[in-house]
């Protein structure tokens, strides 16, 4: 399946068009898209709470290659970071 997806999601980069937007952070695919750096920019809300637990996005993948390229900070504390690959 994994393979599936990358040679699609390649497909879909590959045509012309606006951005492809896949939301949330959490599962397989998000770790499929990382493994095999198909996403070209990350955008990360840091909200202040404290709330149970969860699986980690980058398990078993070097997340060194991400840069910090903004950082909106709102009234309400919560941080939105976007990141991209170096």
């Amino acid at each position: 399946m994994e393979g599936d997806v990358v040679e699609e999601v390649t497909k879909l980069k590959e045509r012309p068009g606006g951005n492809i937007l896949k939301v949330g952070t959490g599962g397989t695919l998000s770790r499929t898209l990382l493994k095999h750096r198909l996403v070209d920019e990350y955008l990360f809300w840091l909200v202040p709470v404290i709330a149970g637990s969860g699986g980690r996005l980058y398990d078993g993948i070097d997340s060194t290659f991400l840069k910090l390229v903004d950082v909106d900070r709102l009234e309400n504390g919560v941080l939105g970071l976007t990141y991209a690959p170096r």
